[in-house]
Parts: C-alpha cells; sequence; structure tokens
C-alpha cells in the first residue's frame, strides 16, 4: 500500500474521530490491507494528533504488565 494510501486512510479516520462518526472498517475497503498496513495507518494517525497538540493518555503501568 503506498504512503498516499496511508496518509488517505489516516485522514479519514481523523476526520471520522472529529466529526463523531463512523466510517466503514479499512479492512473491508482497503485491498492490501495488512497488519504492517494497518500499524502504519494507526501510527500516522497517532502522529497527525500529536501535531495537532493532542497527547497519547496515561497508562498505568499495571495494567500494562509492570
Amino acid at each position: 500500500m503506498t504512503a498516499q494510501r496511508i496518509e488517505s486512510l489516516a485522514q479519514q479516520m481523523l476526520q471520522a474521530w472529529d466529526g463523531a462518526h463512523c466510517v466503514p472498517l479499512p479492512s473491508t475497503d482497503a485491498v492490501g490491507l495488512n497488519h504492517e498496513t494497518a500499524y502504519a495507518v494507526a501510527d500516522r494517525l497517532r502522529a497527525l494528533r500529536m501535531a495537532r497538540g493532542e497527547r497519547p493518555p496515561f497508562v498505568s503501568p499495571d495494567l500494562l504488565g509492570g
């Protein structure tokens, strides 16, 4: 999957998040969406959210088994 398609999926998901609406599962629409691509989309989505000032939530080490 191309970087352009990864960016497109990340932007689509961000717009859905901002508008509080659902979008079809990318796995049902995107040909070639595998685990590697899904992680790339998630990573890009995280970067977009952090770029606009959002921060990842705190996760207790207890919940992570640490």
